[in-house]
């Protein structure tokens, strides 16, 4: 009698022993699952972007737009480039004691992680000089954005008329 009651606990046990295995497997999937859904995108995010269409003969012009960075860690924009422009640069409106505005050049802009940077007119924004021809609306320029952290990022830019006003970009 007692072995009965042996055998019947060793198969309880093994059973217990198998289940407890595939519950524990499956608690992993669903935590490396979870996981996988909440880890930081290693690239900084970029919306709205759109420079002003040029007037008359200038051959410069502005570009404005959105970054958010959602990367986990601060970064920061460090350098741009297009192959429309012979110089491309951050640059930051500023306004003195006298009221005289002035356009600085910045090394860098400081994106804190989980905040972002509205680069728009009177304020940070790129500056692209020697452009190689007049920019009309419709036309997109390349634009490469190089941070100190996350990976490269290539976008098209669509130019505006240069009446536009931040608001107005969808």
């Amino acid at each position: 009698m007692v072995s009965i009651f042996r055998k019947l606990g060793k198969i309880k046990f093994n059973k217990r022993l198998r289940f407890m295995k595939k519950l524990t497997v499956t608690f992993l999937l669903v935590i490396l699952s979870i996981t996988s859904a909440f880890a930081a995108d290693d690239a900084i995010e970029t919306r709205k972007f759109w420079a002003r269409a040029t007037i008359g003969q200038n051959l410069t012009t502005a570009v404005y737009g959105i970054m958010e960075n959602t990367t986990g860690q601060d970064d920061a924009l460090v350098s741009v480039s297009t192959p429309a422009a012979r110089m491309a640069q951050i640059h930051r409106t500023t306004m003195n004691d006298m009221g005289i505005m002035s356009m600085n050049h910045m090394e860098k802009v400081v994106l804190k992680n989980d905040t972002f940077v509205v680069m728009e007119p009177g304020d940070i924004h790129i500056m692209l000089m020697g452009l190689n021809q007049k920019l009309e609306p419709g036309f997109e320029i390349p634009l490469t954005l190089e941070f100190e952290n996350a990976p490269k990022r290539q976008i098209r830019v669509p130019v505006y008329p240069a009446t536009t006003k931040f608001g107005d970009v969808q």
